[in-house]
């Protein structure tokens, strides 16, 4: 195998730049979930009780983002495991190179899962729609880094495969 392309999302855009796109993301995205919400669950008044669970979440909810990332990889059977960086950092570790579609899925399970849970908790829980949708922004600006792997991976030969890097990622294609 050869490396066909490599990603360096933060080499490329810089961390403050991700932080602002973040961050733009997770408002726009609280802006169309509320004016949205609020309308869905009309007549529900907003309760202020559990703020402490709302803040509990909310220092969880990267760690369970991670192990979200780690459970899909289990789940395809690719070995991987998590590994503490520095500044508080997780990362995914894997050992070899994965395929295309596992990897596309694994990008993408913790915003479906956390994304569908919400939106049940919103369901049978509507006095509480407005903890539960900023959560909900705030993990959709998390997820921005897994967006940018997306779009980027999506435009490469279907049967290539993911090599993790300690900058990014490597698209490697047979020869």
């Amino acid at each position: 195998m050869h490396c066909w392309k490599s990603i360096h999302v933060f080499k490329h855009d810089g961390f403050y730049r991700m932080l602002f796109f973040s961050f733009l993301t997770m408002l726009f995205s609280f802006i169309l979930l509320y004016s949205v919400t609020h309308v869905l669950v009309d007549g529900a008044r907003p309760n202020e009780q559990y703020f402490s669970l709302f803040l509990l979440s909310l220092f969880i909810l990267y760690p369970v983002h991670k192990l979200l990332h780690l459970l899909s990889f289990k789940l395809s059977g690719v070995k991987c495991r998590l590994v503490m960086k520095s500044k508080g950092k997780i990362k995914c570790q894997l050992s070899d190179p994965v395929a295309k579609v596992s990897y596309i899925g694994a990008l993408l399970f913790p915003f479906v899962f956390i994304t569908l849970a919400g939106f049940i908790l919103i369901i049978c829980f509507p006095a509480y729609f407005h903890y539960i949708v900023l959560f909900l922004a705030l993990h959709t600006g998390l997820c921005v880094e897994d967006f940018i792997y997306l779009k980027n991976i999506m435009n490469t030969p279907k049967s290539c495969f993911i090599e993790e890097t300690k900058d990014g990622i490597e698209i490697l294609i047979l020869k």
